[in-house]
C-alpha cells in the first residue's frame, strides 16, 4: 500500500480493544501485535492432481482493524455518580507538553481492560477527562509525531502493568505524567532499479520480554526522498520491517532478512539515534506466454495455476491461478525468488499439461525465479493426445569439463522418428532450468558451483507429440583464475622507501587481493595493504631481514591463487 505522505501510527491504543463475542479480534495482555503473523488463506480450487496445495506462503498480514473510541458516554460499571480525571503532562525538562494523546481504559466483567475515551493536552500541557462514571480506570500518554516515549501511569510500558485510578464521585483525581525522550531509529530505502521509494511502510517491532515475541508497535511512511524517522522507542531491543503490505517491492527486514524471525536486532537507548539502518527493495518477477489449442488456434479464458515450493513443508502448493486473454496471452506477476510449475487447464476441452509438455507435476520443469526477472515465452500448446510420441533411443550428451568458465557442449541424442525432428535445449542446475540458457553450449556460471549440471533436449516434429530427453548430470567444479599479467613488487628494501604490489591483470577481470607482508618468516603485524612504508617500526621490524608479501587472488566460484612476490635487497 503507497502513502502520499508521512504517517505514524498508535499500535497498542488500536489493538487493545477486545471485541466481547465478535470473535473478531482477542489482543495481548500487551495490547500489541505478535509477531506470529496469520498467512494468507490459500486461492480458492487449489485442489489440483497431483500438487499438494496449502496457504500461500507470502509475508502478509491484514492490517488491524480501525477502533472508533465510544467517546464520552456513562462507562458500563457499577455506579451512577460520576468524577473525572485530570492532570498536565510535560517533558523531561518539566516543560508541559501540547498535543499529547491521553487514553483512558476502563475494566470490564471479562477481565480486561480497553480504551473508553481520548483526549489531548492543551497549550499548557493540561488535560481533563470526564464526566466518567465511578470505578477503576488506567491512563495512556502518546505523543505522535514526537520523539517521547509513549508510556502507561505510573511509568508502565503496558496497560496490564499500569497503576489503577480509582474514579470517585464528584471528586476530581490528578495524574500527571512526565514523558522521557525516546530513541530514534532511521535510515533510508532505495530500490535496485532506481524507482521511487516514496511512501514505503517502515514497522517498528519491539522485544516483548514477557511473551517472548516481537510486537508490532508503530509504523511510519518514508518521505518524498525514501527516508524514514522511527522516533519515540523505548529502550530496548527492536527489529525493522519494510515494505510490508506494498505491491510493488518483496516485503523484507533489516539487515536484508526474508523474515522477522532472522532479521537483525537494533539495541536502543533512550535518548540517542540510530541513524543508518537502510534497506534495498527488490521487484517482484513476473512470467507471460500465449497458450493455443490442438490447432493452433489461441486458447482464451484458460486457467494458468502457478505452484510454488514450500522449502519448510517440502510440497508446492497454489501461489497464483490467471486465466487467458482471448488471443491466448497470460501474465502472471508477484513472484518471488523461487521455483515454480505452471500447470494449464482448458475450460472447454478439458484439456491440461503442465510447462514444458508435461502431463504431471512430478515430470513439468520448474521455472527459476530472482528478482526483477521479466519471463517471456512460457508458451503451451494443447496435445489431443492421439498423437504418436517422438522416441528418445539414445540420451543426449554433454562434452568437455564441467567447470566454471569452461564451456560444455552438448549433442542432441538420437530419436526414433522418420526424418529428423527440430530439437530444442535447456540447461538445468540440480533440476531447475538455468535462465537464458537455451542453446547447444553453455559455459557454467560461478553460482553452479557444486550443482547438478544437466541438459535437457525437446525434440518435435508435426503429427508428433513432443518428447524430452535429459543428459547425465555432472557436478560442477571451481573455476581455474589465469594470470594474464604477473603480479610483481615495484620499489627496492631501503629507508623511508614505499613498496607496492602490481597485482597484475586476471581472467575473469574481476578479482579481489589480499596481501600479507612479511620480514623473512614472520608476518608484520597490520602490513596487508598492497603497499608497504618503510618507516619506524615497520622498518626496524625488516632491517637485515628478506621482505617479501604473499598476495592472494580470489573470485566467485574461482579457485583461489595464492603467490609469495620477493622484494630485492635488504634494509641495512
Amino acid at each position: 500500500m503507497r502513502r502520499d505522505r508521512a504517517a505514524y501510527v498508535r499500535l497498542p491504543v488500536l489493538l487493545s480493544v477486545l471485541l466481547v463475542g465478535s470473535g473478531l479480534l482477542v489482543p495481548a495482555s500487551s495490547a500489541t501485535v505478535s509477531a506470529q503473523l496469520p498467512q494468507a488463506s490459500s486461492i480458492a480450487g487449489a485442489s489440483r492432481p497431483e500438487v499438494h496445495t496449502s496457504d500461500r506462503e507470502r509475508h502478509l498480514a491484514s492490517r488491524p482493524p480501525a477502533v472508533h473510541l465510544p467517546g464520552r458516554r456513562a462507562a458500563p460499571l457499577a455506579g451512577t455518580d460520576e468524577g473525572r480525571i485530570t492532570g498536565t503532562v510535560t517533558g523531561p525538562d518539566g516543560r508541559p507538553l501540547p498535543k499529547i494523546s491521553v487514553i483512558v481504559y476502563a475494566y470490564d466483567d471479562t477481565g480486561v481492560w480497553y480504551p473508553w475515551d481520548e483526549v489531548s493536552t492543551g497549550s499548557s500541557g493540561h488535560y481533563d477527562l470526564g464526566p466518567l462514571a465511578a470505578g477503576p480506570y488506567r491512563l495512556q500518554f502518546f505523543a505522535p509525531l514526537t520523539n517521547y516515549v509513549e508510556e502507561f501511569w505510573r511509568d508502565a510500558e503496558t496497560v496490564d502493568s499500569a497503576a489503577t485510578i480509582r474514579v470517585k464521585p464528584d471528586v476530581e483525581s490528578v495524574a500527571d505524567a512526565q514523558l522521557a525522550r525516546g530513541a530514534a531509529i532511521q535510515g533510508a530505502i532505495t530500490s535496485v532499479n532506481g524507482a521511487s521509494t516514496a511512501g514505503i511502510e517502515v514497522r517498528a517491532y519491539f522485544w516483548n520480554t514477557h511473551t517472548k515475541t516481537w510486537d508490532w508497535r508503530y509504523y511510519v511512511a518514508s518521505d518524498s526522498r525514501g527516508r524514514y524517522d522511527m522516533s519515540g522507542l523505548r529502550s530496548g531491543k527492536w527489529r525493522i520491517g519494510f515494505a510490508y503490505e506494498d505491491d510493488t517491492y518483496y516485503a523484507q527486514y533489516w539487515d536484508g532478512s526474508p523474515t522477522l524471525a532472522r532479521a537483525t536486532t537494533i539495541a536502543t537507548v533512550a535518548g540517542k539515534n540510530y541513524p543508518g539502518h537502510d534497506a534495498r527493495l527488490s521487484e517482484p518477477a513476473v512470467a507471460s506466454g500465449t497458450v493455443t489449442d490442438t490447432n493452433g488456434d489461441p486458447a482464451g479464458d484458460t486457467n494458468v495455476y502457478v505452484y510454488a515450493w514450500s522449502a519448510s513443508a517440502q510440497q508446492w502448493f497454489l501461489y497464483n491461478n490467471e486465466y487467458t486473454e482471448p488471443d491466448g496471452s497470460y501474465w502472471t506477476g508477484g513472484l518471488e525468488p523461487g521455483s515454480y510449475l505452471l500447470e494449464f487447464s482448458d475450460n472447454v476441452t478439458l484439456e491440461r499439461e503442465y510447462w514444458d509438455d508435461a502431463l504431471t507435476s512430478t515430470t513439468a520443469v520448474q521455472l527459476r525465479v530472482h528478482d526483477n526477472d521479466e519471463i517471456t515465452g512460457i508458451d503451451v500448446q494443447f496435445s489431443d493426445g492421439s498423437l504418436l510420441d517422438v522416441v528418445n533411443t539414445g540420451l543426449p550428451t554433454t562434452t568437455g569439463v564441467a567447470r566454471v568458465g569452461q564451456a560444455l557442449a552438448a549433442t542432441s541424442g538420437t530419436w526414433g522418428h522418420a526424418g529428423a525432428p527440430a530439437v530444442a535445449y535447456r540447461w538445468f542446475a540440480d533440476g531447475v532450468p538455468v535462465p537464458g540458457a537455451t542453446s547447444a553450449t553453455y559455459v557454467p556460471a560461478p553460482s553452479d558451483v557444486g550443482q547438478a549440471l544437466q541438459v535437457q533436449v525437446r525434440a518435435s516434429s508435426p503429427g508428433y507429440t513432443s518428447t524430452t530427453a535429459a543428459s547425465s548430470p555432472r557436478i560442477v567444479a571451481a573455476g581455474s583464475l589465469r594470470a594474464v599479467t604477473k603480479a610483481k613488487v615495484v620499489g627496492k628494501a631501503k629507508k623511508n622507501a614505499t613498496l607496492r604490489v602490481s597485482p597484475g591483470a586476471w581472467s575473469p577481470s574481476e578479482v579481489a587481493v589480499r596481501y600479507q607482508w612479511f620480514a623473512g618468516a614472520k608476518a608484520i603485524p597490520k602490513a596487508i595493504r598492497p603497499t608497504l612504508k618503510l618507516v619506524g617500526t615497520t622498518l626496524r621490524t625488516v632491517t637485515r631481514k628478506a621482505i617479501s608479501v604473499v598476495a592472494t587472488v580470489a573470485a566467485p566460484g574461482y579457485n583461489p591463487v595464492t603467490s609469495r612476490l620477493k622484494v630485492a635487497g635488504k634494509v641495512r
